[in-house]
């Protein structure tokens, strides 16, 4: 989703996945701890981007589940 969308907030995420808040959010630190997303603060709400220093590793990676290579 965040390939698709600019940026999103924990709770966009934790709607369009249908899971609960601090689930989204561990995920989210975690990916955030590896740099695979940044976070920016907006008044009271952060939201997460992916970061462009990895597009070069994520591309193949979304054009490959895309391709529906995994299935």
């Amino acid at each position: 989703m965040l390939s698709e969308e600019e940026k999103l907030c924990v709770c966009d995420l934790a709607e369009i996945l249908e899971m609960k808040i601090p689930a989204i959010s561990q995920h989210l630190r975690k990916m955030k701890d590896a740099r695979v997303v940044i976070s920016e603060r907006e008044g009271t709400v952060i939201f997460y981007y992916l970061n462009p220093a990895m597009s070069e590793v994520l591309g193949p990676i979304f054009t490959a589940l895309n391709e529906n290579v995994f299935v």
